[in-house]
């Protein structure tokens, strides 16, 4: 199946599990794991700025207007980091991006999903 969006999210009432996979490229996609409470804290404060640590990693979210000095052009984006141990990786994600995940975890939170049915 073609990896088409930034995001994907599956959420496990159940378990209190998300998984949140990342698309790096067409070859490479990057997948956490974490607590429901601990992917809504990231949809719910991604705008105002995130710093979070889980059992896995460190968050770190930030939206930001303008690029970087000396020009400082206004170039929207939201810097999403996540450390792990010896690695960390910085993603630069539009806007919209963070939008499509932020309504995903609520559509997922508030319906029923295909995964869950023989739960």
């Amino acid at each position: 199946m073609k990896f088409d969006k930034v995001f994907k999210l599956y959420i496990f009432k159940k378990d209190d599990v998300a998984k949140l996979s990342l698309k790096v490229n067409e070859n490479l996609v990057v997948e956490y794991k974490m607590k429901i409470n601990e992917i809504k804290h990231i949809v719910d404060n991604w705008k105002t700025g995130v710093d979070l640590s889980t059992d896995n990693n460190n968050w770190f979210i930030e939206y930001k207007s303008y690029g970087p000095r000396p020009e400082s052009v206004y170039s929207p984006y939201v810097r999403f980091s996540v450390s792990q141990d010896r690695f960390k990786f910085h993603y630069r994600l539009t806007y919209n991006d963070m939008l499509d995940l932020e309504r995903d975890f609520y559509y997922q939170i508030n319906n029923k999903m295909y995964w869950e049915e023989n739960v």
